[in-house]
């Protein structure tokens, strides 16, 4: 209890309650009460338990620990306060004790905390703009370099050959021939820490109350990368229609502006988040060995079709 009040607090019972959420690990609210009566609620994060269908790695399983024990917590940046870990080889344990945030999650048909969302990640940019050599540091983080892109959209190839007719394998062999132009433009980016995953399941939305102001809490930072800042813009507005799209991204670059985050011309701006949304796609197709049927891998060719037209530019 130190590191939650900064002392020892005798405590007077302990009760443990599951979090039915769809991540990789299984989640706990924990609910402490001392002998003074007052109760307080914890999230323990158990990162030994990994969901059978996610395939979590021994990285994976220390990367978010080490994201909040070593990034999130010098930069008032809204993220869940950091408690404590619990590691026990021994009883193969490996567990992170976390703020409980009491917010709702963003609804793929609202547009102004997708906005906030992007305010958010232009105070991340900024905050982590003069520390790129500490990001690259860091052994935990994943690295989007070029073989990080090219292996994604291989293995993306490789399960559309299995799964649709030659003819949608050819389509996506022609895109792959020039596929190096997109790659050049996403390793060419600044970098910065990059969350990897930073849809609606991954985020919080804490509303604005009374004397307090209306707070962003991304959550699940198993799939944390250094890497471009627009990574994370690409991979939330991947559904949105081409209007919602720029009015996210007029938004994002009005407050990294404010923030001192790095920022590049609209136009090449806009190249750049053309490509990191083809490798959304190509991530998309990867995916698609374990629940997508065929007319739903074509629905995705099509779409990196059209993703690329704009992308892979000369």
């Amino acid at each position: 209890m130190r590191k939650v009040f900064g002392r020892s607090c005798p405590v007077a019972d302990i009760q443990r309650r599951h979090l039915q959420r769809g991540g990789s690990f299984d989640v706990s609210i924990v609910t402490i009460t001392l002998e003074t009566g007052v109760a307080f609620n914890v999230v323990l994060k158990d990162l030994g338990a990994c969901r059978a269908d996610k395939g979590c790695t021994e990285q994976s399983r220390h990367r978010e620990m080490r994201v909040y024990q070593d990034l999130l917590g010098d930069g008032d940046l809204g993220t869940a306060k950091y408690y404590d870990a619990v590691c026990d080889q021994r009883r193969q344990r490996l567990w992170l004790l976390l703020e409980h945030v009491q917010g709702r999650r963003i609804q793929r048909g609202e547009i102004t905390p997708w906005e906030a969302a992007a305010c958010w990640l232009a105070r991340l940019h900024g905050h982590f703009a003069q520390r790129a050599d500490r990001l690259r540091a860091c052994p935990f983080l994943v690295r989007h370099d070029a073989d990080f892109f090219r292996t994604n959209a291989e293995r993306a190839q490789r399960v559309v050959s299995s799964l649709a007719e030659p003819s949608i394998a050819r389509r996506v062999a022609r895109i792959l021939k020039h596929y190096d132009r997109a790659v050049a433009v996403m390793v060419g980016q600044p970098v910065t820490l990059v969350h990897g995953s930073f849809g609606a399941n991954d985020i919080l939305l804490v509303d604005a109350a009374a004397g307090q102001e209306q707070r962003i809490c991304p959550v699940d930072w198993e799939h944390a990368a250094v890497g471009s800042p627009l990574f994370d813009l690409s991979y939330f507005t991947y559904r949105f229609n081409p209007s919602v799209v720029s009015q996210i991204l007029f938004t994002y670059r009005h407050e990294a502006l404010r923030r001192n985050a790095p920022l590049f011309p609209l136009r090449e701006t806009e190249h750049a988040l053309s490509c990191l949304q083809l490798h959304r796609c190509f991530t998309r197709l990867r995916k698609c060995a374990r629940r997508k049927t065929k007319a739903e891998v074509e629905e995705l060719v099509a779409r990196a079709e059209r993703i690329a037209a704009r992308a892979l530019v000369t």
